[in-house]
């Protein structure tokens, strides 16, 4: 892969006598990264479907459930919950609860944007009280890992919103956030 990509950089571009650039032609150091951009939009344009959509359906319907699922673990003490249910009104029973919501709108579709943002918000307070403050800053070594994770999908989330499949958009022909 990286030798095609070498190849598509090496490649000349033919100016047309009809069509000159407006700017001077690149210096020698610039000319390969301006063709390898050109040739990597073609590359990336070959990945666009018309899919793309109900891909991020799927995505978003997924990382939902994933987060509805650890919420329910932490409100019933299902799935080997350590300790247990957690105890009403504890930090954990809490974050049962914001998981639990969170994720059901993200299933569904509804205030998509609006639970992505208490998501994100959530997963770093979650990284810096239940990980950090236990085994460092490493994600590798205070098994951190999941919250960054669900924190990147949360930003997708933030920034495509609810897209197609969702119950807002069915009911109110719009997305409100």
């Amino acid at each position: 892969m990286i030798s095609f990509l070498i190849n598509l950089a090496r490649t000349n571009v033919q100016w047309s006598n009809a069509k000159k650039p407006i700017w001077p032609e690149p210096s020698t150091f610039i000319y390969p990264v301006v063709i390898l951009h050109a040739r990597w939009k073609i590359i990336m344009a070959y990945f666009d479907t018309k899919y793309e959509d109900n891909l991020y359906v799927v995505f978003r319907v997924g990382i939902g459930a994933l987060f509805l699922m650890l919420g329910v673990q932490k409100l019933f003490g299902l799935w080997n919950m350590p300790g247990g249910a957690a105890v009403f009104g504890t930090l954990v029973w809490y974050a049962g609860i914001f998981e639990a919501m969170i994720g059901l709108s993200l299933v569904t579709g509804v205030l998509t944007r609006l639970a992505s943002t208490f998501g994100i918000i959530m997963m770093i307070v979650a990284y810096y009280i239940g990980h950090v403050s236990v085994g460092g800053w490493n994600p590798a070594v205070n098994m951190g890992m999941p919250a960054l994770v669900f924190m990147l999908a949360f930003i997708v989330t933030l920034a495509y919103g609810a897209k197609k499949s969702s119950l807002e958009k069915t009911v109110f022909k719009k997305e409100f956030f």
